[in-house]
């Protein structure tokens, strides 16, 4: 005669469920240490009460929900009330910068940040071009490897920068690499790496070019 559980507990059992959970960029960090494998987009169990919500599982991986823009169950977009069902893959995504996602996130309505840059040393003309189009970017001294990280990191800045190092450096979790020398490209770079055109009213012709060739000659802190 197979083995049977007592009633209570079989019922105890019955309350729980399994979740494939999905934790996504800077989100890694709060992956459980005794589920971490690979650092990137990785897929870990949880078994949670099949009560819980969205907002609880975040609640207890420790996941601050300030930090979420989207949740997914089984692709679909939810909100943080919803119920995940037995073996569901549930994706959670932090603040977008590069996508506007206020069509599809349920979490909110919109993005939660304005797109803000820090950018290095080589980049004093594209910080002004990119003052010039409403944009709030920073270009200001020390322009050391940590003092740079640490701006982009404590006022949630895009880092720009024309060193590959720089932008792969450990830690940083927004950057974007500008190998062009020309401003008015480093520009371009921008607009359509972070598809800002649409989202902030810039039309294709992009710059104004005479405005462009007045700023190719200011290297020192005018430029800012």
């Amino acid at each position: 005669m197979p083995f049977r559980l007592p009633g209570p507990i079989r019922s105890k059992i019955a309350e729980m469920s399994v979740v494939h959970v999905r934790l996504f960029e800077e989100l890694n960090q709060y992956i459980p240490q005794d589920r971490r494998r690979d650092r990137y987009k990785q897929r870990f169990t949880l078994t949670v009460p099949s009560d819980s919500t969205v907002a609880d599982i975040l609640v207890t991986l420790s996941v601050p929900v300030d930090e979420v823009d989207l949740v997914t169950i089984d692709g679909r977009s939810v909100s943080l009330g919803a119920h995940p069902p037995e073996g569901a893959e549930l994706n959670v995504y932090p603040v977008f910068e590069r996508f506007e996602i206020g069509g599809v996130s349920c979490v909110r309505a919109g993005p939660l940040r304005n797109t803000r840059f820090e950018l290095d040393i080589h980049l004093g003309q594209l910080a002004r071009l990119l003052r010039l189009h409403g944009f709030d970017a920073t270009w200001r001294p020390p322009f050391d490897t940590a003092g740079l990280v640490e701006r982009s990191l404590r006022e949630h800045r895009i880092l720009l920068s024309r060193d590959p190092a720089l932008i792969r450096r450990q830690g940083l979790t927004h950057g974007l690499l500008v190998r062009t020398g020309d401003p008015e490209q480093q520009l371009y770079r921008v607009f359509d790496a972070l598809q800002l055109r649409d989202s902030e009213g810039v039309n294709d012709k992009g710059i104004n070019r005479d405005e462009a060739h007045r700023n190719r000659g200011c290297r020192n802190e005018g430029c800012r």
